[in-house]
C-alpha cells in the first residue's frame, strides 16, 4: 500500500516537473531594455496599465503619455521596454539609443517616409526619436508654415524623410516638410496631365484683385479675369466672388511666360448661359428695370441678371420734365421704354416711361403762380411751377445782379416763390419775374414820373394805376 502512494505521489512531481519546464520554455528568459513586445492589458490603474507580456509579471505602462487615453482593458498593444530589471516598464515609443538602426538605414536608401515622435526642441530644430534613434529635424522642415511656439509640437508623431544620415552616430536628418512638399508635387503632376483648352475645372478662390481672382485648381492657380466673370460689365469682382468660395471654371487658355511658368486663363462666363440667347426685347417695349449706378452720360439699370441697359442723359426725363441723376433712387424698380436694341454689342437704350411726353401748361401770360426753385444755373434761377407742369426760368436780370454765393444764400433749392409769367417765346420756353420785384418796379416807376401833390390830376395816372 505504501509503495503504490510513493508512485502516485512521484508521478504528480513528474507532471508538476514537466508543466513548470513547459511555462518556463514559454516564458521569456530576458527582456531587454529597446525589446518591442506584445501584450494584453489586463487592468487599469489610477496611475497606469498594467500588461500581460508573457512574463512573469505584468509590465507597467503610464498613464502619463496621452495616447494611454484611449486604451482599455482587454486591448492589445504593442510598446518597448523602458526597464527590465525589477518592474518592467513600458513605452509606445521607441527607447533612445536602443533602436534599430536599420530602418533608417533601408529608409534612407529607398526614399521612403519613417515614422517618428517629436521628443524636445532644441537649438534651431526638434529632436525626432525614429525607432530608438535620435534625429534633428531643423525648425523650418516640420510644416510649411512658420512654427511661432516650437514647444507645441512635442509629442507629435508624423512621418519623415531621411534627408542626411549619420552612419557612425546612427543619426539623421528629417524632414515632414518635404514629404508635403513631394505629395503637392506629384498632385501637381497629375492635374497638369488633365488640364487643356476647353477642360472645366472645380476650383477654389484663394486672392482677390482689382483684376479678377486667381483660383486654386487643386496645386495650381490660374487667373479669372473680371472681364471673364459674367456677360454684363462688372464693376467690383466682390460683387460676385469672396475668398474660399468654391465654383467651376473653364480653360480658355495655357501660355509660358520668359521664365517658362505656365499661365491658366479661366473663365465663369462661359459656362453661364448667355442672357441675351434667352430674353429677347422690341423697341418701344415698356419693361420693369432696377437703377444700379451712375455715370456722367447717364444712367445703368439691370433689367435681368446678366443684362443691364443705359439711361443716356438725352433721355433723363419723366412726363418732358429732366431727371437729375443724383435725384434718381438706386435699387428700386422703374418702368423704362426700349429706345434702341444692338445684338451684336449685346446694348440695350433705355429711356425712363413717358420721357417724350410734353404735358401743355395753362399758363397765360402775366398770371400770378407759386413755384420751387429746382436749381440755380448761369443765367438765372430754374424754378418749377407747384400746380403746373411749366418749368421755365427767372433771369439774372431780375435778381438785382446777384453773384452766385448770394443767389444760394437767398434762393435756396426748394424755395417757394411767388412769381407771374412773362413770356413764352415761340420755342415754349417759360420767363418768369418775381412777383414783389416787378411790384417793385411799379411803385419806383410811380415814384418817379408822378407830382404827388397833383397826382390825381394827371392825365397818366390810369396807366400807374392799371
Amino acid at each position: 500500500m505504501t509503495d503504490i502512494k510513493n508512485e502516485e505521489n512521484n508521478a504528480q512531481e513528474e507532471d508538476f516537473a514537466a508543466l513548470l519546464d513547459q511555462y518556463e520554455a514559454d516564458t521569456p528568459s530576458q527582456i531587454s531594455i529597446g525589446d518591442k513586445v506584445s501584450g494584453k492589458i489586463v487592468h487599469r490603474s489610477k496611475e497606469s496599465l498594467h500588461v500581460d507580456v508573457g512574463t512573469r509579471s505584468e509590465a507597467i505602462l503610464s498613464l502619463e503619455d496621452p495616447r494611454t487615453a484611449e486604451l482599455k482593458v482587454d486591448d492589445t498593444i504593442e510598446a518597448f521596454v523602458k526597464r527590465s530589471s525589477g518592474e518592467i516598464q513600458l513605452s509606445l515609443d521607441p527607447i533612445l539609443g536602443h533602436g534599430d538602426f536599420s530602418s533608417l538605414l533601408e529608409a534612407y536608401d529607398q526614399g521612403t517616409p519613417i515614422e517618428g515622435t517629436v521628443i524636445g526642441v532644441n537649438k534651431g530644430g526638434f529632436e525626432v526619436n525614429i525607432g530608438g534613434s535620435k534625429c534633428f529635424c531643423p525648425i523650418s522642415q516640420l510644416a510649411l508654415e512658420r512654427i511661432e511656439t516650437p514647444q507645441t509640437w512635442i509629442g507629435t508623431t508624423r512621418d519623415f524623410k531621411i534627408i542626411e544620415l549619420d552612419h557612425k552616430g546612427k543619426s539623421a536628418v528629417v524632414s515632414h516638410r518635404q514629404l508635403i512638399i513631394d505629395e503637392e508635387n506629384r498632385k501637381r503632376d497629375e492635374l497638369r496631365a488633365k488640364i487643356h483648352e476647353g477642360v472645366v475645372l472645380e476650383g477654389k478662390v484663394v486672392e482677390i484683385m482689382k483684376f479678377g481672382a486667381f483660383i486654386d485648381l487643386g496645386g495650381l492657380r490660374g487667373l479669372l479675369h473680371i472681364s471673364e466673370l459674367a456677360h454684363y460689365k462688372v464693376m467690383k469682382v466682390e460683387d460676385i466672388l469672396h475668398s474660399g468660395q468654391e465654383l467651376e471654371v473653364k480653360v480658355l487658355s495655357i501660355e509660358t511666360d520668359e521664365k517658362g511658368r505656365e499661365r491658366f486663363s479661366l473663365s465663369r462666363k462661359a459656362l453661364i448661359e448667355n442672357p441675351w440667347h434667352v430674353h429677347h426685347f422690341q423697341e418701344g417695349q415698356v419693361l420693369k428695370a432696377t437703377p444700379v449706378r451712375t455715370a456722367p452720360f447717364g444712367l445703368f439699370v439691370r433689367v435681368v441678371e446678366g443684362i443691364e441697359g443705359l439711361v443716356p442723359k438725352r433721355f433723363l426725363k419723366k412726363e418732358g420734365q429732366i431727371v437729375e441723376l443724383e435725384d434718381v433712387p438706386l435699387d428700386q424698380e422703374e418702368e423704362f421704354v426700349v429706345i434702341e436694341i444692338n445684338q451684336e454689342d449685346q446694348r440695350l437704350t433705355l429711356a425712363f416711361k413717358g420721357w417724350d411726353e410734353r404735358p401743355e401748361s395753362a399758363l397765360k401770360a402775366g398770371e400770378k403762380l407759386k413755384a420751387n426753385v429746382v436749381k440755380i444755373i448761369p443765367a438765372g434761377l430754374l424754378v418749377q411751377a407747384i400746380d403746373d407742369p411749366a418749368r421755365g426760368l427767372v433771369p439774372k436780370r431780375f435778381l438785382d445782379k446777384m453773384n452766385h454765393k448770394k443767389l444760394t444764400e437767398t434762393y435756396p433749392e426748394g424755395r417757394e416763390l411767388d412769381l407771374v409769367l412773362e413770356s413764352i417765346d415761340e420755342r415754349g420756353r417759360y420767363t418768369f419775374e418775381l412777383l414783389d420785384k416787378k411790384n417793385d418796379i411799379a411803385s419806383e416807376t410811380i415814384e418817379k414820373y408822378a407830382d404827388k401833390e397833383s397826382f390825381a390830376h394827371n392825365p397818366f395816372a390810369d396807366f400807374f394805376n392799371k
